[in-house]
C-alpha cells in the first residue's frame, strides 16, 4: 500500500460545465439551469479560462509476484486499486469602461475543485537487484509498462462570481445607478467513464477514455527480506477526454511492502 501524488497533464476537466461558470452561459440560459433541449455543442466544450491544474493526493494498495530468474533479474506483475486525478482552481477578474459615458462593468469568477478518479491498475514490471554485499538492505529499480481500467469515481467543486455595473455620472450615494449580483454553486457528482461530452444534471464529470496504457519507472530498497520501500513515476500515454488531445494521467507513488514467502 502507498500513497500517491497524481495529476492530469494540462486540463482535469472539472469546470468544463457552463453551470458552474455563469459569466459565460448564453444569454438564454437563466442561471443554474439548463435549456430543455440540452446546450450547444459550442457551449458543452467551451471551457473556463484561466484553469491551474495542481496535484492531488491519494492512495493505492495492491499485491505483487516476483518471478526470479536469476539472483539479478525478476518480472514482477502486479495488480493494484489506485487513485488519480487533478486539483483544479481558477480565478478571473475583467473590468470594462464604455468610452464617453462614465459606465463602468467588472467581474470575478473563482472555483476550487477536485476529481478523482479510480483505476484497476495491471503492470508488468522487469526488475533489476544491484549487487550488495549487505545482508540489511538491496536496492533494485524497475520499469515496464501499465494498463489501467477505470472504475468510477468523484468530482467535487465549489465556485461562484460577482459582477457589478456603475454609472459615474450620476449620483451614487444613495445607491442610484449601480447594481450589484453575486451567486455561488457547489458540485458534488460522479465519474462516469462513458463515451459522452457533458452531464445532463449538472453534477456529473464524463470521461470517454475508460482505459489507459502506460509506463511505469522506479526504485526502491529491500530491507532483510521483510519490508519494500518503492518510489515510482507513472505516466499514461491515452487522454483522459476526448475533447482534450494532452490530459493524460500521471502519477507519483511512495508505497510500503512486505514480501510473503513461501
Amino acid at each position: 500500500m502507498g500513497v500517491t501524488l497524481s495529476t492530469i497533464t494540462n486540463h482535469a476537466g472539472v469546470f468544463d460545465n457552463p453551470v458552474l461558470e455563469p459569466i459565460h452561459w448564453p444569454s438564454w440560459v437563466a442561471p443554474g439551469t439548463l435549456p430543455p433541449d440540452g446546450l450547444p455543442d459550442d457551449v458543452a466544450h467551451r471551457e473556463v479560462p484561466g484553469q491551474r491544474t495542481e496535484v492531488k493526493t491519494g492512495f493505492t494498495i495492491g499485491v505483487a509476484v516476483n518471478i526470479a530468474f536469476s539472483e539479478r533479474f525478476s518480472l514482477q506483475p502486479e495488480l493494484s486499486y489506485i487513485r488519480k486525478g487533478a486539483q483544479t482552481r481558477y480565478s478571473v477578474s475583467a473590468m470594462t469602461t464604455v468610452v464617453g459615458s462614465g459606465v463602468e462593468r467588472g467581474s470575478r469568477s473563482w472555483g476550487d475543485g477536485k476529481v478523482t478518479l479510480e483505476y484497476l491498475e495491471l503492470p508488468v514490471l522487469a526488475r533489476y537487484n544491484f549487487p550488495s554485499k549487505s545482508t540489511i538492505a538491496t536496492f533494485f529499480v524497475v520499469a515496464g509498462p501499465v494498463v489501467s481500467m477505470g472504475i468510477g469515481g468523484q468530482v467535487r467543486s465549489d465556485a461562484g462570481y460577482v459582477s457589478y455595473t456603475r454609472n459615474n455620472n450620476t449620483d451614487l450615494s444613495n445607491g442610484s445607478g449601480q447594481s450589484y449580483s453575486e451567486a455561488s454553486f457547489a458540485r458534488r457528482g460522479s465519474v462516469k467513464f462513458e463515451d459522452a461530452t457533458f452531464s445532463n444534471n449538472g453534477r456529473d464529470l464524463y470521461v470517454n477514455s475508460r482505459y489507459d496504457v502506460g509506463a511505469q519507472i522506479g526504485g526502491g530498497v529491500a530491507l532483510i527480506q521483510h519490508l519494500v520501500i518503492d518510489v515510482r513515476y507513472s505516466r499514461g500515454f491515452i487522454s483522459v477526454y476526448d475533447r482534450y488531445s494532452n490530459a493524460r494521467n500521471q502519477t507519483l507513488q511512495v508505497s510500503l511492502g512486505v514480501p510473503l514467502i513461501f
